[in-house]
């Protein structure tokens, strides 16, 4: 996975609020964002939608896909490697306790992008060892329903264990932490909350991006 080194990786998650009575609106002001992101240049992006039918989140990865083609943001789809290869998006995004790294990466090779969730530093080293591009750790600060935050002394554990593989952190960033996380050793962050803001999103790209 290629990306500039000498910017953070800004991680867009979206809310997972869409679900079988959402209306089309709410699906337009979705891909609306998503086109604003890769606008500005945020490198990746994740469709983490997980109460639509698959039908309706195929809909959604390929419409999402449309907008990120030609440009340097990466699509990733939470936990559907179907939906991910069906829609063309360029990788999938998986839960530590999810599908198996080293089989996806066996099957369907390098080119796939690979990302899963980690919350301890063993976790960031089996997701090293099994083949993933990167991994999200967290919650670096509290976040409701998430668990104890593991502060950026954890991130630094955690980034120990990285190696070579790319680490970012999740959970309660904001504008005032966000810089500490990067400043922790991560090589950038994922939010859902802050990044689904349109006015916070274009402002964290022109503090990170510009």
């Amino acid at each position: 996975m290629r990306f500039d080194p000498q910017r953070p990786l800004i991680y867009l998650v979206t809310p997972g609020e869409l679900g079988p009575n959402s209306e089309t609106r709410e699906f337009l002001e979705l891909l609306s964002l998503i086109s604003i992101a890769v606008e500005i240049g945020i490198p990746l992006i994740q469709i983490r939608e997980k109460k639509l039918s698959s039908s309706k989140l195929l809909s959604l990865a390929s419409s999402a896909r449309e907008a990120t083609g030609g440009s340097g943001t990466k699509l990733l789809i939470n936990d559907r490697i179907d939906i991910a290869l069906a829609s063309g998006a360029d990788g999938v995004h998986v839960p530590s306790q999810g599908l198996s790294i080293a089989a996806i990466r066996k099957t369907f090779g390098s080119d796939l992008l690979i990302g899963v969730s980690t919350h301890c530093a063993a976790e960031v080293s089996i997701a090293k060892e099994a083949g993933a591009d990167f991994a999200v750790f967290g919650p670096i600060f509290s976040t409701p329903g998430k668990g104890p935050a593991k502060g950026l002394d954890g991130l630094r554990e955690a980034c120990r264990h990285s190696g070579d593989m790319l680490l970012l952190g999740i959970g309660g960033i904001d504008h005032g932490n966000a810089a500490s996380v990067c400043g922790a050793g991560a090589a950038g962050f994922a939010a859902i909350r802050l990044l689904n803001d349109r006015e916070s999103l274009i402002r964290l790209a022109t503090e990170f991006l510009s």
